[in-house]
């Protein structure tokens, strides 16, 4: 994806898909954006019930323990007074499991499991200028090379990946902490099962 030239692949495919632009449109062309993309980090587990196991605890770390400025902190973004806009942390049971939300105004990041064998991380920019983008630009009417919001252009490709990557890196060292519990409450059930003796129960 990053490697190939969008511009020079769209700009092919609209020329045979319109032919007014070889005509009477000769010095137009199409401003190529995307309109969402979506990165995701799959870790593979050897069985479904080796997932089965710690998903409950990391679906409920994530829910309980995600701050506003953690999901800020994923997204690579810091809590100032003057952010303006929603955050959210969003659970729902969907079949054949459960995912996990976390949305900054129109950009998220979710955890889910697929296939009951991968739990997938996955960031999503539907909006990005929220995001900085290393470019030329205009400064104090001046040209400079600087940060400046990132617009939905196709040519931004490599640095929506760069900022998805680091948010889901930055979202799984966050889950690093959660252990698999499920031996612990399996041995605990198994110890407070409720027992006879002598006819009474004890």
């Amino acid at each position: 994806m990053l490697r190939q030239n969008w511009l020079r692949v769209l700009d092919a495919l609209a020329r045979k898909a319109n032919p007014l632009l070889g005509d009477l449109f000769r010095d137009f062309g199409y401003y190529w954006v995307i309109n969402q993309a979506e990165y995701s980090t799959d870790l593979i587990f050897k069985s479904s019930a080796a997932l089965a196991g710690p998903y409950p605890d990391l679906l409920r770390h994530a829910t309980l323990c995600s701050s506003a400025e953690d999901v800020l902190t994923f997204l690579g973004k810091k809590l100032s007074p003057g952010f303006r806009g929603e955050l959210l942390t969003d659970f729902k049971h969907r079949k054949p499991g459960a995912r996990v939300k976390h949305r900054m105004k129109e950009n998220w990041l979710k955890m889910y499991d697929k296939y009951r064998r991968v739990l997938r991380i996955e960031t999503v920019i539907h909006h990005p200028y929220d995001f900085k983008i290393r470019r030329k630009g205009t400064l104090n009417g001046k040209p400079v090379v600087g940060w400046f919001p990132m617009c939905k252009r196709v040519t931004n490709l490599h640095r929506y990946r760069e900022i998805s990557l680091l948010a889901n890196s930055r979202y799984l060292d966050a889950l690093a902490c959660v252990g698999d519990l499920s031996p612990a409450r399996d041995y605990l059930r198994q110890t407070c099962k409720p027992l006879r003796r002598s006819g009474r129960s004890v």
